[in-house]
């Protein structure tokens, strides 16, 4: 089997985005990072203002929003449908090109994103795995209890969390770098800015920023070979759900959630494998199944065209 290493075959991808007349695609990388810079600055601007009117309301109706509450979660979680609106109006509007140039197919959507899903299960599942075997994690028999109507609100919350989070930095920036870039360049620009996003979360470690470039790396070979976003875009939803809501660890440094089906606790003194105050995704644990995740998503097949003509 010929493998592309080399990621030549995904070059159509970029391609057609080049052959769109009247697209304003920053060429120079020091300015999409700037320009990336600038619309992080934005969103979190327009976020917070959006969570003002949320607590608000809130407090309004009677239900004030708790710090450190599975509500105020669940409130940041649904605030990053923000993030996929200003992505939106900024690849149709500023760039002016077709949403499916930054990954969004209609095609093979639901098979895409239940194989996400899995995938996502599967890969969180192998770090707790070897942070559990290997002294990292203690379970507690005594899970906190359920509450059915806040679990499905944040399972959903994760949804668009995730989503939010891929269609940004692989469906924009990942696609305008490689417009005019290599697609190796494209994957690691997208992935080191995602780890950069990350760098005001609590327990931030040098391995922390390492893994997640690593899973941005992951995410976004993954879309490349599948040639649409819904799948990685499952696997982010799910992989940060099964971490707070399934066995209720904390999420790049947020609190662990007090609705979740098993309840996991890290080991102290084994900061190096389960990822301290960080969470596992700050661990060894992590950056073993990431590693071998980009090496299987290497070799996979390139997914053919869907609209082989179309721009």
């Amino acid at each position: 089997m010929n493998f592309d290493f080399s990621l030549k075959k995904t070059e159509p991808i970029f391609d057609r985005i080049r052959h769109i007349e009247g697209k304003r695609i920053i060429k120079n990388l020091i300015l999409l990072v700037l320009a990336a810079f600038g619309f992080y600055l934005l969103d979190g601007i327009v976020t917070m203002m959006a969570a003002v009117v949320v607590g608000a309301g809130s407090a309004l109706a009677g239900h004030p929003i708790q710090e450190g509450a599975d509500e105020e979660l669940l409130a940041n979680l649904m605030l990053t449908s923000v993030t996929v609106f200003l992505t939106w109006v900024f690849v149709r509007a500023i760039e002016n090109r077709p949403l499916r140039t930054a990954m969004i197919e209609k095609r093979k959507l639901i098979p895409d994103y239940m194989s996400g899903l899995l995938i996502g299960f599967a890969m969180f599942g192998s770090v707790v795995l070897i942070a559990w075997f290997g002294g990292g994690l203690n379970r507690i028999a005594e899970s906190p209890s359920l509450s059915p109507l806040t679990y499905t609100l944040l399972c959903f919350g994760w949804l668009i969390q995730g989503f939010s989070e891929e269609f940004m930095f692989r469906g924009w920036i990942m696609t305008s770098a490689g417009t005019y870039h290599k697609p190796w360049t494209a994957v690691l620009l997208s992935s080191v800015l995602f780890a950069a996003a990350h760098l005001g979360n609590d327990g931030i470690s040098i391995l922390a920023f390492v893994n997640l470039t690593l899973y941005g790396m992951a995410a976004a070979l993954l879309i490349l070979r599948k040639r649409s976003i819904w799948c990685a875009g499952a696997l982010h939803s799910v992989w940060n759900w099964a971490q707070g809501n399934f066995y209720g660890l904390s999420v790049s440094g947020m609190k662990t959630s007090q609705n979740t089906v098993l309840h996991f606790e890290q080991t102290a003194g084994k900061e190096l494998l389960n990822g301290g105050a960080f969470g596992l995704e700050g661990g060894v644990a992590a950056t073993i199944v990431l590693v071998v995740c980009i090496m299987i998503f290497l070799m996979m097949p390139q997914r053919e065209s869907f609209e082989p003509d179309r721009v």
